[in-house]
């Protein structure tokens, strides 16, 4: 049986940066093996060597990522040759939004009237205080008028966004999925809870203003249990700051471990 071929287009992914939109991808890919579906990943990184790399859940194609812009990672036409012949051999290109410069690809890559696929994960919001809403409207208009199915994680999201509601037609639901996780080590379990007791505030994930972090560190200063951050990102060096500054003891910052 013929593979069928998908591009999943992505501003960064691992193993350069870690988060929860490359995880969602890499489980996508991986669970869609199983359905004969040959995945590859585009996306750009700071230091894109090797510029392949096979994965586990599929071949990884990369570009320099040169600046960024409010969260927006840009390329060169380095990227877009790059991206053009990944989707050149793709039967489906899923874009995973928002990331303008993905949109901006689109015409040039998609020479094989390929079907889009729309991935959208988030409506965009810090840039539209910044005033670039109305600037990038009507490359999002394009992107979703073109796209032949939009795909969001949950049926709230759906009814709440302000964009989606002027594509209903084209709308699925479809969750994020996960794979199965091992049994805990019972080693490792009894050696954090010697450190961190059980009865603890996890976070995981990567440390971003949209997180609502600030909010709990408010909320640390009004409970004696431990407040356990896992992940690191763009905020995690003034949230630290503001920790200490704070004289929050009850709050640990883990940084990135491994799922284990």
């Amino acid at each position: 049986m013929k593979k069928l071929r998908v591009l999943h287009i992505y501003r960064t992914y691992f193993p350069e940066t870690q988060g929860g939109g490359q995880e969602a991808i890499r489980q996508l890919c991986l669970s869609t093996q199983a359905r004969n579906v040959e995945n590859t990943i585009f996306a750009l990184a700071r230091h894109p060597e090797p510029v392949r790399m096979d994965r586990p859940e599929g071949r990884l194609v990369r570009a320099r990522s040169w600046f960024e812009i409010s969260s927006c990672d840009f390329g060169s036409l380095d990227a877009l040759r790059r991206c053009r012949e990944a989707a050149d051999e793709s039967d489906i290109i899923q874009i995973h939004y928002p990331w303008p410069f993905a949109d901006m690809l689109l015409p040039f890559i998609c020479r094989r009237d390929q079907p889009v696929v729309v991935t959208y994960v988030s409506d965009i919001v810090r840039q539209n205080r910044l005033g670039l809403g109305q600037l990038y409207a009507p490359l999002r208009r394009y992107l979703l008028g073109r796209a032949k199915r939009i795909v969001a994680s949950s049926p709230n999201y759906i009814q709440s966004s302000p964009v989606l509601s002027e594509y209903q037609d084209k709308l699925t639901c479809i969750p994020h999925c996960l794979e199965d996780a091992p049994a805990p080590d019972v080693g490792l379990c009894e050696r954090w809870a010697a450190q961190l007791g059980r009865n603890f505030f996890l976070f995981v994930g990567v440390l971003r203003y949209y997180k609502g972090l600030d909010f709990l560190l408010q909320a640390a200063r009004k409970v004696n249990s431990p407040i356990v951050i896992l992940g690191d990102g763009p905020e995690g060096e003034r949230l630290r700051l503001v920790a200490k500054t704070s004289g929050l003891t009850n709050v640990h910052f883990l940084g990135v471990l491994g799922d284990a």
